[in-house]
């Protein structure tokens, strides 16, 4: 039976699947015992990968991911993530050339 992930408390002391994770999530990606660094994040899935594990189509995997991508575009798109550029030359600590 598999842990819900939900539920699982990750610390120093864990193992979890590199399988998914993508070389530069790694401090030493070489080295026989891989650390991750912080803040590292699983994101290498392959579509079949996620058909198999939830049981549909590879296309029906492909459908939801962009419509999702799509969703979250639109909702967060308009959000302004940086100061208006008044606000960034005044707070400038150097002059750039």
């Amino acid at each position: 039976m598999r842990q819900d992930p939900r539920y699982l408390n990750v610390n120093e002391h864990i193992k979890i699947c590199g399988e998914h994770f993508v070389i530069e999530d790694y401090l030493n990606p070489y080295s026989v015992k891989k650390r991750l660094k912080d803040g590292a994040v699983p994101s290498n899935f392959a579509v079949v990968d996620l058909g198999e594990k939830f049981n549909i189509a590879e296309s029906t995997v492909n459908n939801i991911f962009l419509t999702w991508i799509n969703y979250l575009y639109v909702t967060l798109g308009s959000i302004k993530i940086w100061p208006h550029r008044d606000i960034i030359l005044q707070k400038r600590t150097c002059r750039v050339l």
